[in-house]
């Protein structure tokens, strides 16, 4: 999936959704705060990303940083209205015998994966640096792999 391509941008760039696993990935979730310039401040985050991506990313190209970018049902009306992905749907809690998935607010959701942590730690600072004032954090998970399989 392409995210989409900011007002004024030229066109959408490609997530990594397929990337290997790395070592290290930070899953952060933020909601966009109503008023001001919020919405102006996300979408110039999402034509920014990848320039962000290679700023942080190109001092040490072989611990594979990358991240992807998800959008609630919600913001993405309030980002980009009309046309809206065909199966986009406020997300539902539901069970799998005994997984337990719950509805969790959230408006975006950056999936940021590195080799190393410090990585995708600067990264997603970078992230909440320029949403600053725009969105309100509501969760963030920090995950690692201590040991590699063959």
């Amino acid at each position: 999936m392409a995210m989409p391509a900011a007002a004024g941008a030229s066109s959408p760039t490609r997530q990594p959704v397929p990337a290997s696993l790395t070592r290290a990935a930070i899953f952060l979730v933020v909601t966009i705060n109503s008023g001001g310039d919020a919405v102006a401040k996300v979408q110039s985050l999402c034509a920014d990303l990848a320039a962000l991506l290679r700023a942080v990313g190109f001092r040490e190209p072989r611990e594979n940083l990358s991240c992807i970018m998800g959008f609630g049902s919600e913001a993405w009306d309030r980002l980009f209205g009309e046309p809206r992905p065909a199966e986009l749907h406020p997300f539902r809690e539901f069970r799998a015998g005994s997984r337990h998935a719950v509805a969790t607010p959230g408006d975006l959701l950056f999936h940021i994966r590195a080799e190393r942590m410090d990585l995708c730690f600067e990264l997603a600072a970078q992230i909440m640096s320029r949403l600053e004032g725009a969105v309100t954090p509501v969760d963030e998970v920090h995950g690692f792999s201590l040991l590699r399989q063959p």
